[in-house]
């Protein structure tokens, strides 16, 4: 292939792009209100198609859930994206970077209106997982120190329970109430929660306790108060 033939090739690429483009924005509404119709059409077909075989569909994801134990597993725990993220990150490090770079207000735009849409369904979702460990996890209950009444699922810190780090080698390392609201109350994940045994305190209790060191920083300000 001459030089001439890869010139016009990639003028010819060029110029169906610009065209592409062109005819998007004077289009942009027509597909709009086409893809409008056409999703809610789908909706509409999905549900029906569910209500007239939703003991079927059961039957079949029960079976499939109890011949692959393992891929259940690693779904709930997020371990297939997770594995597929760390290798793409890995392989496109560098282009990754760069697009950062180049797009930093477009990105935090972006992560704002994301944040605006989403932000009362992962309310919604938020509440509804923790609900799940409310058979479990006492309504109302009294901080380990100072005796004052606390609740579960409350948004006002002062009256909310403060799950405490007892011991360092948790199998928990992130916020309790986070790892709650992010799995659902199964035997699996109760026997994780009781391994950890978390206090329940309020929330200046446990802002006053630091999270490692505790006997030794205890000692010390035992210590200064009997100086």
């Amino acid at each position: 292939m001459d030089e001439t033939d890869i010139n016009s090739e990639v003028k010819c690429r060029n110029a169906a792009k610009v065209y592409q483009k062109k005819y998007r924005l004077e289009h942009k509404e027509e597909h709009k209100a086409y893809h409008k119709k056409y999703n809610k059409y789908h909706k509409e077909h999905l549900k029906k198609y569910y209500k007239e075989h939703r003991l079927e569909l059961i039957a079949r994801s029960k079976k499939w859930r109890l011949e692959n134990k393992e891929k259940t597993k690693k779904y709930q725990l997020g371990e297939h994206f997770k594995d597929y993220q760390k290798k793409y990150r890995l392989e496109h490090k560098e282009e990754a970077r760069r697009y950062r770079l180049d797009h930093k207000e477009e990105i935090r735009e972006r992560r704002k209106k994301y944040r605006l849409i989403h932000r009362d369904r992962h309310k919604k979702w938020y509440l509804h997982v923790l609900k799940s460990w409310e058979s479990y996890i006492p309504k109302e209950t009294i901080c380990e120190i100072c005796g004052k009444k606390i609740f579960f699922c409350k948004s006002n810190i002062g009256e909310a329970i403060c799950f405490d780090h007892k011991h360092e080698n948790c199998a928990i390392k992130v916020g309790p109430t986070l790892w709650l609201s992010r799995h659902h109350m199964t035997k699996e994940n109760k026997k994780i929660w009781e391994s950890c045994k978390f206090g329940f305190l309020c929330g200046m209790c446990n802002s006053c306790l630091p999270s490692k060191n505790r006997k030794e920083w205890l000692k010390k300000v035992n210590v200064y108060v009997n100086k």
